[in-house]
């Protein structure tokens, strides 16, 4: 618009020069005559770089278009900024854009912004990993900047996946709707049923199928995780509950790299329910087919047991056990205790050390940020608010940094709890402990200083006992 001239076409460009934000009653129509022509073409799903720059813009997209928007935000420091505007083809516009870029102003609006996702980057950190890996030329040092932004980007931004597994005749297909409503805006996805709605509708892609299953030969992978793509992209969902994938444990890996895997729910029967399951699958077909019929079952059983294994292994798998074919209420009920998510507590009389243990912990676990409220102040109403925190947490692994301090703590902690997966604790020595403390209450007197720290070295002492046993 700067370039085709005009009136409007000027005051665009003027307000580029100054680094303000365009006004919405420019940007935005020119931004939805874009959008419209993308959905004409069938697209549902648009990156909007830049955008917005003010509130109004925003506001202003979302009454004309109605969406679900996830704002990114690629976070460099100031001096950071500031080198790639000097190395920019831009020059000056690029200087004063970010000068405007950090005004009070426009941080505010970013901070503001519903549902804000920061992505902390460093150049630094760029030219750390891009030592040996090519030319330091403008064109190579670019590169190595665009596959750093994606590498820290992209698990940002690919939808997630529930897996719901299980034998055939387990129940899986009344779990994944309960599971899907647990969710706003996600949905349930059959990938069998995906793969025969292809064949059925004769596509291109159902009549390749259909002539791979002529040939005897499964449909690859990638059939499939083209087909959930094309699920997320119509009813632009960033969460799907899925059945019947994967199909093999070495599909996994290839399914971690399209989606985020946030969740498995495996229905696990006993003898019981596996006698069950096993004669109502021999009964799908005529008596001389029931040998073949229970390799099947034998080799789906097998498959199933590797799957479960591998994401065992990661923490990630929430066992139902049952003893028939659960019921949705049966169902419901152990959904519950399985959404608890496990504790791992970080522990120790270091006020720095600890904390900084804990946010390690929790960052490799993909934990969030560590709760660190202490769970002896409240007692059992603490305990009651924390039960309730970790329902309602999305995550499958919660780190509590210096919450459970105490003997009384930590019996109230397993009673409610129950025993968390992992006790980290963080032994520093008493002099080091002493100085951190005095230096947190040099006004403190040195035989309150004494008592303090040996009243809370006991409290610990105990809690720590209380987990070993």
């Amino acid at each position: 618009l700067a370039r085709a001239g005009g009136p409007e076409g000027e005051l665009v460009a003027q307000q580029r020069a100054r680094g303000k934000p365009v006004d919405a009653s420019l940007v935005s129509p020119l931004i939805l005559a874009e959008v419209y022509r993308g959905q004409a073409m069938g697209v549902n799903n648009f990156v909007l770089c830049d955008f917005p720059q003010s509130v109004k813009q925003v506001e202003f997209l979302e009454h004309q278009v109605p969406c679900m928007s996830k704002p990114l935000l690629l976070e460099f420091s100031r001096a950071d900024a500031a080198d790639l505007a000097g190395a920019s083809s831009a020059g000056a516009l690029a200087e004063l854009q970010t000068d405007a870029y950090f005004l009070d102003e426009r941080q505010a609006m970013i901070k503001a912004l519903p549902g804000l996702v920061k992505i902390p980057l460093s150049l630094a950190e760029v030219e750390s990993k891009g030592k040996k890996k090519g030319p330091s030329t403008p064109e190579g040092l670019e590169e190595l900047l665009v596959e750093a932004i994606w590498e820290k980007v992209c698990p940002k931004v690919r939808p997630g996946l529930t897996l719901c597994l299980g034998m055939p005749f387990s129940g899986t297909d009344v779990l994944a709707p309960m599971l899907a409503n647990m969710s706003p805006n996600t949905y349930t996805v059959d990938c069998n049923a995906l793969l025969d709605k292809e064949m059925e509708r004769r596509t291109d892609l159902g009549l390749y199928l259909s002539n791979m299953l002529a040939q005897g030969k499964l449909p690859p992978l990638s059939f499939t995780l083209e087909l959930i793509k094309d699920v997320v992209n119509l009813t632009g969902s960033d969460s799907l509950v899925v059945e019947n994938c994967p199909l093999y444990v070495d599909q996994i890996e290839a399914l971690s790299r399209e989606f985020r895997i946030d969740r498995v729910c495996h229905i696990e029967g006993d003898g019981k329910a596996m006698s069950s399951w096993r004669r109502k699958f021999l009964a799908q077909v005529p008596p001389e087919q029931q040998e073949a019929q229970a390799k099947l079952f034998r080799e789906h059983e097998r498959r199933l047991t590797e799957i479960v294994g591998h994401f065992s292994r990661l923490g990630k798998a929430d066992k139902l056990v049952v003893s028939e074919t659960p019921t949705e209420g049966i169902l419901a009920e152990l959904l519950t205790k399985a959404t608890m998510p496990q504790f791992v507590l970080v522990t120790g009389l270091s006020t720095v050390i600890t904390p900084k243990v804990a946010e390690l912990v929790a960052a490799h676990l993909n934990a969030g940020a560590a709760w660190s409220a202490p769970v002896a102040e409240g007692g059992e109403a603490a305990i009651a608010s924390l039960k309730k925190q970790a329902e309602s947490s999305s995550l499958p692994v919660v780190v509590m940094e210096r919450c459970v301090s105490s003997e009384e703590a930590a019996l109230a902690f397993l009673s409610s709890l129950g025993t968390p997966q992992l006790v980290v604790n963080v032994s520093c020595s008493p002099e080091a402990v002493e100085e951190e403390f005095k230096a947190a209450h040099d006004d403190m007197d040195e035989e309150v200083v004494a008592a303090t720290l040996q009243s809370e070295r006991t409290a610990y002492e105990g809690a720590l006992k209380v987990f070993k046993e």
